[in-house]
């Protein structure tokens, strides 16, 4: 088991409807060949629904880091591809027009957009865009997907940028915007029954409510139920409310339960 994991437990993946939602979409993005972003807050479970897709389907996933010029995002999608880094333009469009329903993920998306000048941020994001209609113009059915954290589509339809993300938002074929606000019903139900909990006691599902839609969203919920998980097994401790919450006063007073 994995403690950071966004939506994993000892059995695997749970089968919240943001995880159905993102699965849907890179679906979509792979058979249609679709230019596609999803935007949600961190702790959404962005992250891990699409590693999760990309375990059963055909697909590459990068990550962009801060201060990333294009000849390291150039060389970040060649190893993915090749398992070396000297691959050029020419060489990653042949190679994906040969793999349909490919699809790219490009998770922290957000940072093509904010750091550096604006010249160079633009042939960043238009690095993605060229390999895209490369791939698509010479037969193939590549999908790109950019995964933005803390944004919103509305930062591309406004601003002093506006007119550039003009060419974006024109090919734009599929979006999905994770509601900040957690499902009790569709998110936390399901999640509870993972950890064989009951979700009908309404006040552990009043805690895992409030832990969920507190900082690190599912995220710190994953941790504290793992963690509630362990004293469960170990020293027979039964799971309720009132565990959930003391493990969360611990992490805010830095004094662990188990110390």
């Amino acid at each position: 088991m994995e403690t950071s994991g966004i939506t994993e437990t000892f059995s695997g993946i749970v089968e919240t409807t943001t995880v159905k939602k993102i699965r849907k979409l890179l679906n979509g993005t792979s058979k249609r060949a679709q230019f596609s972003f999803i935007f949600g807050q961190t702790g959404r479970g962005k992250t891990f629904a699409a590693r999760e897709w990309l375990a059963r389907n055909d697909g590459g996933y990068i990550r962009v880091q801060t201060g990333d010029t294009l000849n390291r995002l150039r060389r970040q999608v060649s190893y993915r591809l090749f398992n070396h880094d000297h691959a050029g333009n020419r060489e990653i469009i042949e190679y994906l027009a040969r793999r349909p329903g490919y699809v790219l993920i490009v998770d922290e998306a957000a940072l093509l957009l904010h750091d550096g000048a604006w010249a160079t941020r633009s042939k960043n994001i238009n690095f993605f865009r060229d390999l895209f209609d490369g791939v698509n113009d010479n037969g193939g059915s590549c999908g790109v997907c950019f995964i933005f954290t803390d944004c919103s589509l509305s930062m591309f339809e406004g601003g002093s940028k506006a007119a550039f993300f003009g060419q974006f938002l024109g090919r734009l074929d599929n979006h999905l915007n994770i509601p900040e606000r957690i499902s009790l019903p569709y998110e936390l139900k399901p999640v509870l029954l993972a950890y064989g909990l009951n979700p009908e006691d309404s006040r552990l599902m009043r805690a895992a409510e409030a832990i969920a839609n507190g900082p690190g969203k599912m995220r710190t919920l994953y941790k504290y139920l793992a963690l509630a998980k362990e004293f469960n097994v170990k020293k027979g401790e039964k799971i309720d409310a009132q565990m959930l919450l003391e493990i969360q006063r611990s992490y805010t007073s830095g004094i662990y339960k188990d110390e």
